[in-house]
C-alpha cells in the first residue's frame, strides 16, 4: 500500500476555521481572511495545482514513512493528558452553549439542516 500524507498548517493567531486568501473567496462564517486560501493549499500538496512560493512557508524535509524511526516512549505530556481529567473552562461554567449546539446552529442557518 502507498504512505500515509499528513499536511499542518499552522497560522499564528488564527482560530478555527478555514483559512482565505483575500483575492480567492470572501470571509464568511469560519471562514477567516489569513491570506492564504486553503483550496489552494490542499491542491498543491496533493499536487494538483502550481505551488505558490511564500517568504513565510517552512518546510520539513521529505522523509519516506518506512525509513522514519518510530518513537521510543510517548511524546511529552501525552501521560498528563491521560490522567489529569479536564477542567472546565470559563465557557462552561458560564453555561455558555456547548460546541454541539453551536455547529448544529451554523448548519441551520446555512439551509443544511433543520
Amino acid at each position: 500500500a502507498g504512505e500515509a500524507l499528513i499536511e499542518i498548517n499552522m497560522i499564528a493567531g488564527m482560530g478555527h476555521g478555514t483559512p482565505l486568501g483575500s483575492g480567492l473567496g470572501a470571509p464568511g462564517p469560519y471562514m477567516i481572511d489569513v491570506g492564504i486560501s486553503s483550496t489552494r493549499e490542499i491542491a498543491q500538496f496533493w499536487g494538483i495545482a502550481a505551488p505558490k512560493e511564500s517568504a513565510s512557508r517552512i518546510l520539513s524535509p521529505q522523509v519516506p514513512t518506512s525509513q522514519r524511526p518510530l518513537p521510543q516512549s510517548p511524546a511529552p505530556g501525552i501521560e498528563n493528558a491521560k490522567t489529569k481529567p479536564p477542567k472546565p473552562t470559563a465557557i462552561h461554567q458560564l453555561g455558555q452553549p456547548g460546541v454541539k449546539k453551536i455547529i448544529e446552529d451554523a448548519l441551520r442557518a446555512a439551509g443544511l439542516m433543520r
